[in-house]
């Protein structure tokens, strides 16, 4: 029934603005969660790190909330939070969900929705004006670019524009940024998280082929390409195994076709993934963007890292890589299989090295090396870069 109305809402304006409406605002009144649980234990990290507020989907949470005093903001209780933590930074992702605090969450209110008929980034826009006021630096951090660009419905480009510093994972689009009027624009490629999938140990594996993602049917390019790794793959007389990460949810949109409905197996959580991905040999690889020279999926430094053989479409990032090597094409070029140097693509591309360099632009050196003062006097912080 839910996957039945998500597709309706899809295709009608009224309807799907009345069912944001109520999800946005009316739900969180009438459920507005638990305020006791805001409060963590303790902050992540350690003392003397930077206090960093959060708003961003599970896997950057889990991979960034380590490398500093990390705690999630609420869409309900962000104020309270904010006094009662006094973060001397605000980090915002362009986040489909942003679950990480549980209910209420940030789903539909980060990207600009042209279609509805009211602004449903309204909570986000205090909470800048808030930090603005407060002289807290904002960062927003567009990793979906250029796919989404000035797209009717998810416009995170007109969202990235309110906050003081923009990182974009494919450097073609820090110009657009500029253009806009942007000046404090970076790069801020993927990294990965080698806590979890460094894996430089060689073992005996499967030779099954494993795919762990989604299936986007509005995202037509996308679905060729996968179309054709799956087919490909099927072809070669190798066993296919599809982790669907959407299995259940979002109606039509996430729904594979159904010749590949055999393959499909229930999805598993972001932590689980590594030890899965150890049990395999080759795993499959989908880029959305395939002309960007430094965007391609935050899967593939995740396979890299735990040195598997990676099948994929073709992506220019991925030839600038280091850590990785060609070694065979296929389907017209269209297919590529790559092998991975775990050694190195974890230690160029970790994301404790990407969150100190996002540190570096935005508060200084001082912050990035953890040197960094906590102490304030009349609400001003030691160690903060203007803007």
């Amino acid at each position: 029934m839910l996957n039945q109305i998500a597709d309706l809402c899809r295709h009608n304006r009224r309807i799907n603005s009345a069912a944001q409406y109520t999800y946005l605002h009316i739900l969180p009144k009438l459920y507005p969660g638990r305020r006791d649980s805001l409060r963590q234990r303790e902050l992540s990290g350690t003392e003397g790190m930077p206090c960093v507020a959060f708003i961003c989907d599970e896997m950057t949470w889990i991979d960034f909330k380590e490398q500093c005093r990390a705690f999630f903001l609420s869409p309900k209780y962000w104020k309270e939070q904010m006094k009662m933590y006094r973060p001397d930074l605000f980090f915002c992702e362009s986040a489909w969900e942003g679950g990480v605090s549980g209910w209420p969450d940030w789903r539909g209110r980060i990207y600009h929705n042209h279609e509805l008929y009211f602004e449903n980034r309204k909570v986000l826009l205090e909470l800048l004006a808030y930090c603005r006021k407060q002289k807290i630096p904002t960062v927003f951090w567009d990793k979906e670019n250029p796919a989404f660009w000035g797209h009717p419905r998810y416009d995170f480009a007109e969202t990235a524009v309110q906050f003081d510093f923009i990182f974009t994972t494919a450097e073609e689009c820090v110009d657009r940024y500029r253009f806009m009027g942007h000046e404090n624009t970076f790069i801020l490629p993927f990294g990965v998280n080698t806590d979890l999938f460094f894996s430089p140990e060689i073992r005996k594996k499967s030779s099954r082929v494993i795919f762990a993602g989604s299936w986007y049917e509005n995202l037509p390019n996308r679905c060729r390409a996968l179309e054709v790794l799956f087919d490909h793959v099927l072809s070669q007389r190798m066993e296919l195994d599809i982790y669907n990460r959407k299995s259940g949810k979002g109606g039509k949109n996430f729904s594979f076709p159904s010749r590949y409905q055999p393959f499909l197996r229930d999805g598993v959580a972001y932590t689980e993934l590594p030890a899965l991905l150890r049990k395999y040999e080759y795993a499959l690889n989908v880029n959305t963007i395939t002309d960007s020279q430094t965007m391609c999926s935050r899967r593939v430094l995740q396979l890299a890292a735990s040195g598997m053989k990676i099948i994929t479409n073709p992506s220019p990032a991925m030839d600038r890589m280091e850590g990785l090597r060609l070694y065979k094409q296929a389907e017209d070029d269209q297919v590529c299989y790559w092998k991975s140097d775990a050694q190195i693509i974890a230690r160029k591309y970790s994301v404790s090295r990407q969150f100190k360099w996002l540190l570096e632009q935005t508060l200084g050196s001082s912050a990035a090396g953890r040197g960094f003062s906590t102490d304030r006097g009349k609400g001003e912080k030691d160690g903060r870069a203007d803007g």
